[in-house]
């Protein structure tokens, strides 16, 4: 069998705060299905969610913070530089322009997956992605195979161009950016769910209804930046 196409992972969102549990997704899901390229990218609003107490800019710059010490990222700004709604189909059809000999992977969570036809031009993503559903053993594994996908396993990422499924099992923590803003407005100690260079940036500009939470982040050495690398540890794609 051919070796196949390289596997270009694309996991994007708000990350409104970006946190631990999208870093370890982000690792796990990398490392199982053995992808080449990650990018990750955030997104200046999605049309399906409302603005919250962080802006674009204080959003990235939280994730520049966070990304410091994983330079096997990409950080791909390719949405957030786009003006208008920002679609995932647009940023297929981008990437696939801009990495032709690449099949694209989008990881997506599960609950995102059961909403997938409220998505611009669903019907259109077989032909441009595989697609790699995140679950956890408490969730039902997806085995929705409709819109033009079928099942699949990792090794046919590279043989298959586009459309296929399959779940990876993910035993990232149960967090999330809705719960962690809750929890900064209610002044809960949520700081173990962030890096704590966000923490810090989160404090140091009162986001999310932060008062200066007493409690900080644990303390954890902070790995020297690449000196190659401006602003953050992953290579940032403008």
């Amino acid at each position: 069998m051919k070796a196949g196409a390289p596997l270009l992972g694309v996991f994007g969102g708000t990350f409104d705060p970006i946190h631990q549990g999208h870093l370890c997704t982000a690792r796990v899901v990398s490392k199982r299905l053995q992808l080449d390229r990650l990018h990750i990218i955030p997104a200046v609003r999605p049309p399906l969610k409302p603005a919250t107490g962080a802006d674009s800019e204080q959003r990235l710059q939280m994730l520049q913070l966070a990304l410091t010490e994983y330079h096997e990222f990409y950080l791909d700004l390719c949405e957030y530089r786009r003006t208008g709604p920002s679609y995932t189909t647009t940023t297929l059809r981008n990437l696939r322009q801009r990495y032709p000999q690449h099949h694209l992977v989008l990881i997506i969570g599960a609950d995102t997956f059961a909403g997938l036809s409220d998505w611009h031009q669903h019907k259109a993503l077989s032909k441009l992605t595989h697609l790699a559903v995140m679950s956890r053993r408490s969730t039902p594994t997806p085995t929705l195979l409709t819109e033009g996908f079928t099942a699949i396993n990792r090794e046919q990422l590279k043989q298959q161009n586009t459309g296929g499924l399959l779940a990876v099992e993910v035993p990232s923590p149960d967090i999330s950016s809705t719960f962690i803003r809750a929890g900064i407005t209610t002044g809960k100690d949520v700081s173990s769910m962030l890096c704590p260079a966000v923490w810090d940036y989160i404090q140091q500009h009162r986001l999310y209804g932060c008062n200066a939470i007493g409690s900080g982040p644990p303390e954890k050495p902070v790995s020297e930046q690449a000196p190659e690398v401006t602003a953050t540890g992953a290579r940032r794609l403008e």
